[in-house]
């Protein structure tokens, strides 16, 4: 999954969906270059041959898998703009 935010404010503003990026989708961006940044999540084969994402903080690498299973949760979270990580959005 690669998500495009505002890179100010942390807000979401796209996503592509998926676990293996190619060329064509590391080409696309949303948004003005000078004001959005893009985090890809990539995602590996573990030992029993399944796919999991490849992020070693525990609880970023338990969303990342939950908003696999169910894509609309990406939007009830932010990125840190300080840290990179997906935090859940306060109202």
């Amino acid at each position: 999954m690669i998500v495009f935010y505002i890179t100010k404010t942390g807000r979401m503003v796209g996503t592509i969906e998926g676990r293996i990026h190619g060329k064509e989708h590391l080409d696309i961006w949303i948004g003005g270059r000078n004001k959005t940044s893009r985090i890809i999540y990539n995602w590996k084969k573990n030992k029993l041959g399944k796919y999991e994402p490849d992020i070693k903080d525990k609880a970023q690498r338990k969303i990342i898998k939950d908003i696999d299973k169910e894509t609309n949760l990406v939007y009830n979270f932010m990125i840190d703009v300080t840290t990179k990580k997906l935090i859940k959005k306060t109202k």
